[in-house]
């Protein structure tokens, strides 16, 4: 008689999903793998940057961010810019957007000026040509969709400079012209011309200018927040018109902002010292405002606070620097995520609101600690990379690709990460 028997040690390997419109590079849930882009940042190098080949590392290494523009190509780009501190003012300040083109995966380069501009040249941040200064931008930067004024590829927006004593304007870049495309958003507070001249206090004085900036679509805009006494923080919109509320938080200390805005609620995570002479709980607060009502709550978080660090007062490991980490909400995970580099690796945090909604009690700091590299990324990097300086915005949600894109080197590929 005729039997079948069944292999009980049989594995069914099926066929991988991946998501409508989403690239086959982009790994499963639970993994991060390098994106395979074509060429390096150095072969988009421009001419008049040329002598000077690790002036490249100004987008990547120098206390810098990037920001998501959906309208460059089918999937978007992220876009690096990034400068300053030179290391003689007989130098050229890089004065360009690195550009990371997610559809034909190469690097590209916008906004260059005609010529070099030497450090030493520029005046209240403009040079002789009129192009701004590109300093530090941290978490300054955002995009303006072509739809609200921006370029036919969408623009950047970097908020400020880090020079208190330099105008402190909103520059936006067109990122369909190679060659300059740089204007300046006219603001007006309350019928007030105030071009150059953010103001966050009733004095009229800028206070810190470690601007952080979160787009908002529902206004058509960006909140800005900086750190120290302020009175205010601040709604610009596209159009220029700029709204004034009172500050969140109001004497933060290298805290990140965010907008979620299911819940149209702005919410300010503050750092702080939990040790030494100036230790308080500061660092385990955040803010949130509801925006339709105007009702802010000050709440607590649980959990594993990252990004702990050497204090300003010289005080090892006693600081947290929660701007860092490029904290911010993204709606499809339902909390807001950072990178803390303050550990190697690095690892992905979470910062997760209570399930009864954004008021209703203290929040929670957690670690992913399940994340792996991608077997299919093969010759790929194995660990997360550590970034120069920290990795502030340049670890962005990109969402025509759920999931993350870093990048913190010139010498390096950049990486997905799937959560």
């Amino acid at each position: 008689m005729a039997t079948s028997q069944s292999n009980p040690f049989s594995v069914n390997v099926l066929p991988r999903v991946v998501p409508a419109g989403v690239p086959a590079w982009v790994p499963p849930p639970g993994y991060f793998a390098d994106v395979p882009v074509t060429n390096k940042p150095n072969d988009v190098m421009p001419a008049i940057f040329a002598a000077r080949p690790s002036d490249m590392d100004f987008p990547f290494d120098y206390w810098g961010a990037s920001a998501f523009v959906r309208d460059f190509g089918p999937l978007g780009a992220q876009v690096y810019h990034s400068a300053g501190r030179e290391s003689s003012t007989s130098n050229p300040n890089f004065q360009a957007t690195v550009i990371l083109d997610f559809q034909e995966l190469k690097w590209t380069v916008a906004n260059v000026p005609a010529q070099a501009n030497l450090a030493s040249t520029f005046v209240s941040g403009w040079a002789p040509d009129r192009t701004p200064y590109v300093n530090h931008s941290w978490n300054s930067l955002a995009e303006m969709p072509a739809a609200w004024g921006g370029g036919p590829k969408g623009s950047l927006v970097r908020v400020g400079t880090t020079a208190k004593n330099w105008d402190q304007d909103i520059h936006v870049m067109d990122l369909s012209q190679s060659v300059n495309g740089y204007r300046t958003l006219t603001t007006a507070t309350q019928g007030i011309t105030a071009a150059g001249n953010l103001s966050f206090n009733k004095a009229g004085t800028e206070g810190s200018p470690f601007y952080k900036v979160v787009i908002d679509e529902k206004r058509k805009g960006w909140w800005i927040s900086i750190d120290g006494p302020a009175d205010y923080t601040l709604f610009v919109a596209a159009t220029g018109a700029v709204t004034r509320i009172p500050a969140l938080g109001g004497n933060l200390q290298n805290s990140a902002l965010a907008y979620w805005p299911e819940k149209d609620v702005l919410i300010a995570v503050n750092g702080g010292y939990e040790g030494g002479q100036y230790s308080s709980t500061a660092y385990r607060t955040i803010y949130v405002r509801d925006l339709a009502s105007g009702t802010t709550q000050t709440l607590t978080t649980t959990g594993p606070v990252p990004a702990l660090s050497n204090g300003y007062d010289g005080t090892v490991n006693t600081f947290h620097r929660i701007d860092s980490t490029g904290l911010q909400w993204v709606s499809e995970l339902g909390c807001l995520v950072g990178l803390d580099e303050s550990v190697t690796p690095p690892v992905v945090v979470k910062l997760t609101p209570p399930a009864a909604g954004p008021l209703a009690g203290p929040w929670v700091w957690s670690v992913v600690s399940t994340l792996r590299h991608w077997p299919d990324d093969v010759s790929g990097q194995t660990t997360l990379q550590t970034g120069v300086n920290w990795a502030w915005n340049k670890f962005r949600w990109i969402p025509s690709l759920h999931a993350f894109v870093y990048m913190s080197s010139r010498l390096r590929k950049p990486q997905v990460i799937k959560l």
